[in-house]
């Protein structure tokens, strides 16, 4: 069969005992079903709120998340088409506003109204499409009027009046249109904070602040039917008071006072439009700017700085208490802080309990009247995001990202694994487990570089530069004998490893063959189901194939039309997968991955496409207009999607900062048996497994007890030297009370390209 894979043509073969059922190009009975959404983005300030006791919400990716502190559960609002970048939450109306980014095309972003007591129901705030986003959003507190501002050459604010909470309870998507518009100025509005209550009936309140000021805004409604509302806004003065570079974030105290944090570490006591106090409380020196700040419940404030100090004080500016994150109490502390810093930029408050959102992508619960780390909410890549991979046996997930770091996930309890972060030398732009036993983890980095690492030991096995070029390992594959390990490279060669058991039950790895003849970047590789041949696709839609004992081409493709290839299906090319490039509008490079379901429910295949869409289509899909449901969610491309042996799917967002967790819902006339649940991902480690420093692994704790005393009596230079000895096993560094205190191992093997720390 001649085809077409993106606009690319290519050949394919039917296989022979193939039969086409009445409903093959139908779409999939099965659907998905969102469960859960890892992640934060640390860039949307201000836009963190408790909206119940227990609950909290903030936006990622195209998302609002509503998330139960106290169970873990969580909630969606989907009615936005692009990243969501600021919310406010109106408790007098239950009502929350958010806006988002613009979208292609010529429509402009859009704000949203909408109630977390039904998500399904809410109200468009449309806006021009030269608007490029929406940057912050207040709602009055009757729910009448709407403020919105964009990011356009001038700033525009536009004034929505409706009666939202009627609107949202009537109905999905109701549009509303704006009042009056006009300019807030050329420089950009970070934040508005609503003055509650409002000060007069038919007047709204409010300040903002944005790049270099801060603002004071009042709206009042003519009583005359059409008439527009009259804007009032005054820029804020310091008067002999040190001004702030870039003030961030705001709080209400009573009777129109309010206080603001700026990034030069002080924090100021406002009064209408004019500063009238302020107190330096983070020192510049040590990096410590201010980031947030909220009001208590017995009228003090809360602030965070960007170095994880938490400061309590008084209305009147004076600090009562100060609180380094490191010496908070709670299990997770030490594990969190082995990896990571707590830059703390938005913070809510309900009680005794603060919710904090740190500018490098994470989220903390912490009871400030105990001084405790209560929970680490979520985690989340920093940075672009591409390698992703289920272990074969545990319920643990794999990701890495262009900053080099690999992160572990708690699928089975739907949790980030706090602080586990492997430290690379490289990007990680491909990652695989042994499908045997999950026994390896191999990594594909930037430079040609493929390192395999023993797990769950993490010591290394095998690392090498593969291609002379210096082009990135694109994608990597196991086969299912354990044999072989297929190294695709944007150099257009496949790199073909073989794994020899010695006689000590150690595994080398050596360079067995390099296949060419691609002529393009290597976009996938799988093997088939005997280990004896291997496949590649590329950019430029080849499909090629070697013979895995001397790495011969095989140049009649009609050969493999009746190959079993290894499951689950992860090529994006191939006669099972025409069904993938039905949609005629996208190009060569627009499916990023793909991946089949898993027995004894093998019929279904999803994928991820440049659209920040995961679609379901049949398995096999041979036709060029399958049926295919489509779910969204992310907010960039999806980089990848890969489902678990028991048939969870997990999506990666390559730049949104989110894993989407899906399960597979099954139509009521299937019935199927249940799969069986992946074994709890934190296994007792023993014998030259076991962990050497206190966080080595998933949350076990070890000491120097473990040690004997020849080990404890190793030195740095011995251990390097074991590790240059050919045929032994990599070495362990014993641990150190530094590394019980920091969560800090680096691998002397690897002299001082990576550092593992876990927590």
């Amino acid at each position: 069969m001649r085809v077409r894979f993106g606009g690319q043509p290519s050949f394919v073969f039917q296989p022979s005992d193939w039969r086409q059922r009445k409903d093959a190009a139908a779409e999939p009975a099965w659907s998905l079903n969102r469960d859960y959404v890892y992640g934060y983005n640390g860039s949307c300030r201000s836009s963190l709120h408790f909206i119940s006791e227990t609950e909290i919400a903030y936006p990622l990716a195209n998302l609002v998340i509503l998330l139960d502190v106290k169970s873990n559960e969580q909630r969606f609002f989907d009615g936005h088409t692009n990243d969501v970048l600021c919310l406010a939450w109106n408790e007098n109306q239950s009502l929350c506003i958010s806006g988002q980014m613009d979208v292609k095309g010529a429509d402009g972003p859009k704000a949203c109204i909408w109630s977390p007591d039904d998500v399904s129901s809410f109200c468009n705030l449309l806006h021009p499409g030269y608007s490029r986003s929406v940057s912050a959003v207040a709602l009055s507190s009757d729910g009448q009027t709407a403020v919105t501002f964009t990011t356009d050459e001038a700033s525009s604010y536009y004034i929505w009046r409706l009666d939202f909470p009627r609107a949202v309870k009537n109905g999905t998507s109701n549009v509303a249109t704006w009042l009056s518009s006009g300019s807030s100025g050329r420089q950009p509005i970070y934040a508005a904070y609503l003055l509650e209550p409002d000060p007069a009936p038919g007047k709204m309140a409010f300040s903002t602040v944005g790049q270099n000021h801060f603002r004071s805004w009042t709206i009042e409604f003519p009583k005359k039917t059409g008439a527009s509302p009259v804007v009032k806004k005054n820029r804020g003065t310091y008067g002999k008071i040190v001004a702030a570079r870039n003030p961030v974030d705001w709080a209400w105290q009573a009777d129109g006072a309010a206080w603001m944090v700026g990034d030069n570490g002080h924090i100021y006591s406002v009064l209408g439009q004019s500063v009238t106090d302020s107190k330096l409380i983070a020192s510049q020196h040590s990096g410590a700017t201010l980031g947030c700040v909220a009001k208590l419940p017995d009228g003090r404030w809360i602030a965070g700085a960007l170095d994880g100090t938490i400061f309590i004080g008084s209305p009147r500016l004076a600090v009562q208490e100060e609180l380094r994150f490191p010496q908070l109490r709670g299990r997770e502390v030490k594990a969190f802080c082995s990896t990571s810093s707590a830059r703390l930029n938005s913070v809510s408050v309900r009680g005794n309990l603060a919710v904090f959102g740190t500018a490098n992508h994470a989220l903390v619960l912490v009871d400030y009247t105990r001084r405790e780390l209560v929970r680490v909410l979520q985690v989340s890549h920093a940075t672009e995001a591409w390698a992703m991979d289920f272990h074969p046996e545990l319920a643990i997930l794999a990701t890495g990202d262009t900053q080099g770091h690999v992160r572990f996930w708690n699928v089975a309890e739907r949790k980030p694994a706090v602080g586990k972060v492997l430290k690379m030398e490289w990007s990680v732009w491909s990652l695989a487990f042994l499908p045997t036993d999950g026994s390896l983890m191999a990594l594909g980095h930037d430079k040609g570089m493929v390192e395999v690492l023993r797990f769950p030991s993490l010591q290394p096995a095998f690392r090498e530069r593969l291609s002379e070029p210096g082009e990135r390992i694109s994608a990597l594959r196991f086969s299912d004998c354990g044999i072989w390990l297929a190294a695709g490279c944007c150099d257009e060669k496949v790199y073909l490893l073989k794994l020899v058991t010695a006689g000590d039950g150690h595994v080398e790895i050596l360079l067995h063959r390099v296949l060419s003849g691609n002529s393009s970047n290597i976009t996938a590789v799988m093997f088939s189901a005997d280990s004896q041949h291997v496949m590649s696709n590329s950019k430029d839609a080849q499909i090629l194939y070697w013979n895995t004992k001397d790495g011969a081409p095989q140049r009649h493709t009609s050969m493999f039309r009746d190959t079993r290839w290894q499951k689950p299906w992860t090529a994006v090319l191939g006669w099972p997968v025409i069904g993938l490039w039905g949609d005629p509008s996208c190009d060569g490079s627009d499916i990023n991955s793909a991946c089949q379901s898993n027995e004894p429910l093998e019929e279904l295949l999803a994928f991820g496409d440049d659209f920040g869409c995961v679609k379901l289509i049949r398995f096999p899909s041979p036709f060029a207009n399958p049926g295919v449901k489509v779910y969204t969610g992310h907010a960039s491309h999806v980089s990848a999607v890969k489902f678990s042996r028991s048939n969870v799917l997990m999506s990666l967002g390559g730049d949104d900062h989110s894993i989407c967790q899906w399960s597979v819902v099954k139509p009521r006339a299937v019935e199927i048996g249940e799969p069986s649940l992946l074994p709890h991902p934190w296994t007792k480690l023993e014998g030259s497994d076991a962990p050497r420093d206190r966080f080595a692994f998933l949350g076990q704790e070890a000491g120097l007890e473990g040690l004997s005393r020849r080990e404890a009596d190793t030195s740095p230079a011995d251990l390097a030297s074991q590790a240059r000895r050919p045929g032994s096993a990599p070495p362990r560094r014993p641990a150190t009370p530094q590394s019980q205190t920091q969560g800090y191992y680096r691998n002397q093997s690897r002299g001082v390209s990576a550092a593992l720390q876990w927590s």
